[in-house]
């Protein structure tokens, strides 16, 4: 499962990147900047996505226990919006790994709000009413960026702590073996 998980960030991310060159050399590129919010989208699902099949295993583990609701909402049985979605997922994730990471307030930094904001452009992006909703603004692609660092920067946190709750979590283990071994 992580591996896929970090196949999945690589080629999105590295996507993500092409976009971001892409868009320095043209900045007033209405294909580019769509694609931009669009691709960062379907990025953030497919993390989010991997993060609930971690967790499930990961709690198996961790011995971390998950209500009825959570297990259907991990594995895609309950459907919520993009939001709830991510706060759940990122919380989740961190819960399984006993880590105490816990996401920023909805709106407490630029990044956050751009992230917000983001996920509403590409919301109206992929379910447009009128043309006029493809066209993406200056101030909209700038919150494109802010979100992406923002994301990426949240997501390094929550993994790096996850991984150093899991390496304590393992010497725990380890030590309780050796206090107690098999007969």
């Amino acid at each position: 499962m992580l591996e896929e998980f970090i196949e999945l960030n690589k080629i999105s991310a590295s996507d993500m990147w092409r976009l971001g060159i892409d868009l320095l050399n043209s900045p007033d590129d209405q294909f580019v900047r769509r694609t931009g919010i669009r691709t960062f989208g379907a990025h953030v699902e497919g993390v989010l996505h991997r993060m609930k099949q971690i967790a499930l295993e990961t709690a198996v583990v961790t011995k971390v226990e998950f209500t009825e609701g959570e297990v259907k909402k991990l594995k895609g049985e309950e459907r919520k919006d993009f939001g709830e979605n991510f706060r759940f997922t990122i919380n989740i994730y961190a819960r399984a790994f006993r880590t105490d990471f816990e996401l920023p307030n909805r709106n407490n930094s630029p990044g956050r709000r751009s992230f917000n904001t983001v996920i509403g452009i590409r919301d109206r992006l992929m379910h447009p009413k009128t043309a006029a909703d493809f066209h993406i603004t200056d101030d909209e692609t700038n919150h494109a960026v802010g979100a992406w660092e923002w994301f990426q920067s949240e997501l390094g946190k929550l993994l790096n702590s996850t991984m150093k709750s899991f390496e304590a979590y393992a010497n725990e283990a380890a030590h309780a073996r050796q206090a107690n071994p098999p007969l």
